[in-house]
């Protein structure tokens, strides 16, 4: 239900009562999911004057709707009376928690939300993928939807992957639980399989796997599991491929292979694939970390940040830490890659193979969208275009890269983030005398490369080379070292001489 439906129904019950100014602010709130503190924080509205407002609204609707209604359970007991059923009361002994996030700050996402509630409730999906990137709030939204939802079941089973257990110990656990611990549990993991599709057929559970893409290997393309997960893959496919009536959701940064695979087999396979808040939400958790600033100041953040809502947590924080809450001084000093998010990407970036972190620099360097045709061109060494595409497919997969009308691109942080690592590579190769970056990418470009990528190269080289001779000469052992002037070494050092006090023409490049 839509924030509108529901007030709508409120009003109904209540009638000819209705709801204050007051009382509908904090039921929107609560609605959304925010505690009595964070309301008293994005408001003008006293705390205890907001705890008071609430218990008088949870009186007013227990006694509409003959449910005793709380802050917690408000979105279960009006979901069901607006479907005309009585709140079942679900036994604890059914319920494995597991270590679940919290929910208390939940922002925006009511229209995901209610695609979720659609696809496991109403359309009654096997297996459903809620995908996106590090921080997006894959985790956040499918614990909401859980309580939402779990009384629709017979069983509830949150499980964390984070560190993952071995398939045959999975298995055992969730077969266990799915069975009230009354069944012999079989040997073999097909056997262990097939007794898990019983389960799910014989009850109606609903099953959460949790970071799901800590079973995949790193450094390889998206979707490839660890040696000793394999079977998690046969798992998984047989979760969508066989008949029953639970539903089992899966969050992760990279989409499985399987569930791309099982699409195009069955509607009751579901992928739904988040993008960040939209900006009232963005704006309403700044608010809530004490972020406050002109609307234009912190649309530049928001958009920025792409509605990333751990990077604006953790920005929100620096901000705070670091600038004293003014945002305009942070946002003049244009380091947007702070701390926690440097190592957020970080850890995304370093799981790709290394043609795959190749493709980031170029997208990165190209600073706007570039079609497969341009990217295929810049690469070197070459690269076929199939091996280009599964390249894009796998960057696609892992939430790391967007496609528009007019080709390929990154999310600004994204591209802010590889922009600054590939100056930091090629200036470790021009103090080491090596080329590896320098002969990779093609760094002289149209006007959007020379400020975000030449500007910032010539500022840290000139900072790393106080002797100037000595860079003269590093660049001459590199050229040297050359065996064939393929790539794109000396091009870039001959045009980098046009920003740098040294005349690099002057190399020998036909050594």
């Amino acid at each position: 239900m839509t924030f509108a439906e529901v007030l709508t129904l409120v009003e109904i019950l209540i009638a000819p009562k209705h709801l204050k100014k007051a009382q509908k602010l904090v039921f929107e709130y609560c609605w959304k999911g925010l505690s009595y503190c964070e309301i008293a924080q994005a408001t003008d509205y006293d705390l205890g004057y907001i705890k008071e407002i609430g218990s008088k609204l949870w009186h007013i609707l227990s006694e509409a709707t003959g449910e005793k209604v709380n802050k917690k359970n408000l979105r279960t007991v009006l979901e069901y009376y607006s479907r005309g059923k009585r709140v079942p009361k679900l036994k604890n002994s059914q319920q494995n928690w597991g270590n679940i996030t919290s929910t208390e700050i939940f922002y925006g996402r009511e229209s995901e939300l209610d695609i979720l509630i659609q696809w496991s409730v109403k359309e009654r999906a096997r297996l459903i993928g809620v995908m996106g990137m590090a921080g997006i709030g894959k985790t956040t939204l499918v614990a909401k939807l859980v309580q939402e939802i779990r009384r629709e079941f017979d069983y509830m089973f949150w499980h964390s992957l984070k560190d993952p257990d071995l398939p045959r110990e999975f298995l055992k656990n969730l077969i266990g639980f799915l069975s009230n611990e009354n069944k012999e549990i079989p040997r073999t993991q097909n056997e262990q399989i097939l007794e898990l599709q019983n389960c799910l057929a014989s009850a109606r559970c609903l099953v959460i796997l949790d970071n799901f893409d800590s079973l995949f290997q790193v450094k390889e393309s998206s979707g490839k599991y660890k040696k000793k997960y394999q079977k998690y893959e046969e798992i998984l496919l047989n979760i969508g491929q066989s008949s029953h009536q639970s539903c089992v959701i899966i969050t992760s940064r990279v989409t499985p292979n399987e569930i791309a695979f099982l699409q195009g087999e069955s509607r009751s396979i579901k992928e739904i694939r988040l993008q960040g808040l939209e900006e009232k939400a963005s704006r309403q958790l700044l608010s809530i970390k004490g972020i406050k600033s002109s609307r234009e100041n912190l649309a530049t953040i928001i958009k920025f940040y792409q509605g990333n809502p751990l990077s604006l947590s953790i920005v929100a924080s620096s901000i705070q830490r670091i600038f004293g809450g003014n945002v305009a001084a942070f946002i003049e000093e244009r380091v947007f890659i702070l701390g926690g998010i440097h190592q957020l990407l970080k850890n995304q970036i370093g799981k790709l193979s290394q043609i795959e972190q190749q493709v980031m620099y170029c997208l990165a360097i190209n600073n706007e969208p570039v079609p497969i045709s341009k990217l295929q061109m810049d690469i070197y060494p070459n690269i076929t275009v199939s091996t280009l595409l599964e390249i894009l497919e796998s960057l696609r997969l892992r939430s790391l890269i967007e496609r528009t009308k007019d080709g390929f691109t990154q999310q600004p942080i994204v591209m802010q983030y590889m922009s600054e690592e590939l100056v930091k590579q090629i200036v470790l190769d021009l103090e080491s005398k090596s080329y590896s970056f320098l002969n990779s990418y093609n760094l002289i470009g149209g006007s959007s490369q020379i400020n975000k990528i030449i500007k910032p190269l010539v500022t840290n080289i000139v900072e790393s080379f106080p002797n100037l001779e000595l860079l003269q000469a590093n660049c001459q052992i590199i050229v040297q070292q050359l065996s064939s002037r393929d790539g794109y070494a000396i091009s870039n050092l001959v045009n980098l001489s046009s920003y740098l006090p040294i005349d690099l023409k002057k190399l020998e490049i036909d050594s």
